[in-house]
C-alpha cells in the first residue's frame, strides 16, 4: 500500500524504463510520497481524491487541477 514504493519499482522494471525519465500522476499525498521515496518526477492532481479529502501537496515536482494541463508541462 501506498506510500510504499514497490509498485512504482516494479512499473518501472516492467516498462524497462528509469526512475529518471518517469513522471508519476498521483491524487493524493501518499501517491506523491511513493514516488518520491525512488526519486520519480510527480505531479500532484488536485481534482481527484484530495478535491474530497481538502488535501494539497507541495511535495511533487507540479501540480495540475486537469489532466488535459499535463501536456504543456511535459513539453517543456
Amino acid at each position: 500500500l501506498k506510500p510504499s514504493c514497490e509498485g512504482l519499482k516494479k512499473a518501472l522494471i516492467k516498462l524497462n524504463i528509469s526512475a529518471k525519465n518517469a513522471l508519476f500522476v498521483g491524487d493524493s499525498v501518499n501517491d506523491i510520497q511513493a514516488a518520491n521515496k525512488i526519486q520519480i518526477s510527480s505531479c500532484f492532481l488536485s481534482c481527484g481524491e484530495s478535491k474530497v479529502t481538502g488535501e494539497a501537496c507541495n511535495l511533487a515536482t507540479f501540480q495540475i487541477s486537469s489532466l488535459s494541463e499535463l501536456l504543456k508541462h511535459l513539453k517543456k
